[in-house]
């Protein structure tokens, strides 16, 4: 089980630094469209402004969602039943 919690740790760590990453791109793109005169509607940019904001937002939610897995994870090791198959209901 030791393999499993270290793979799980690195793999929670790898994670914690692509949210750490995209947080950081969330910002430059909330700051580029603060710095802009974006008007979604009528500007190029603004488009291509909110899509961003949508990729990067989505991206986070999955990282979290990741993080949510890996914690449930550590759970199941803590508690013996990491890797166990439930019993058909």
């Amino acid at each position: 089980m030791e393999e499993a919690r270290d793979l799980l740790d690195a793999q929670r760590r790898q994670a914690l630094q692509r949210l750490a990453s995209l947080t950081g791109d969330f910002h430059e793109v909330i700051a580029a469209s603060r710095d802009s005169n974006a008007d979604d509607e009528h500007d190029p940019e603004g488009a291509t402004l909110a899509f961003e904001r949508s990729q990067v937002t989505s991206l986070v939610q999955q990282v979290q969602t990741q993080l949510t897995e890996i914690d449930a994870a550590f759970d199941r090791l803590s508690a013996s039943t990491y890797g166990s198959h439930p019993s058909p209901g």
